[in-house]
């Protein structure tokens, strides 16, 4: 899970280059490990540090990241899950190191992972790049809109009180 979470959070790190804010994207993400293969699909809001990620396929689920700070709902199984990151994603840090190599290809390093991000243009971006377990990650980030003006609330994580939290 915690290669999923990094993922997601440093996705988003290819919008600076075109300097968006208040971002709203639809997305598809691969991961390939060895012969197989699994897609995530949904929808996804950036603001500053904050994301929220909302799984469609194969399963829904709502994540939650705020600086440090991860939070999944799992409506279908009625848990949330709460974790600390060791440490504090800052996409900022991570955009001033994307350097351009060629037309609408930029590349950024990030804990000894290398990132190759292309801009198709301001509506199509797709990442990827190989995990800490050497799976490889494909990110598709379509339709997307810029400067949503998203408010605040949307980041705060909600669920009902009777769901079971796992704290990690």
């Amino acid at each position: 899970m915690k290669k999923i979470l990094f993922s997601l959070a440093l996705s988003v790190f290819a919008y600076a280059n075109i300097n968006l804010n208040d971002i709203k994207a639809d997305f598809k993400q691969t991961i390939f490990k060895d012969k197989a293969s699994i897609v995530y699909t949904g929808e996804l809001f950036f603001k500053d540090n904050k994301n929220l990620w909302i799984y469609k396929t194969p399963a829904e689920k709502k994540v939650y990241l705020n600086d440090d700070l991860v939070v999944i709902v799992e409506d279908e199984l009625e848990q949330v899950i709460i974790q600390r990151l060791k440490d504090k994603i800052n996409i900022t840090n991570i955009l001033k190191n994307a350097t351009l190599k060629k037309d609408n290809h930029y590349e950024a390093k990030y804990q000894d992972i290398i990132y190759d991000i292309f801009i198709k243009d301001d509506k199509n971006i797709i990442i990827s790049y190989k995990d800490i377990d050497k799976n490889k990650v494909l990110l598709e980030l379509y339709n997307t809109q810029k400067n949503q003006n998203l408010q605040n609330s949307i980041f705060i994580p909600t669920y009902p009180s009777t769901y079971d939290e796992v704290k990690q």
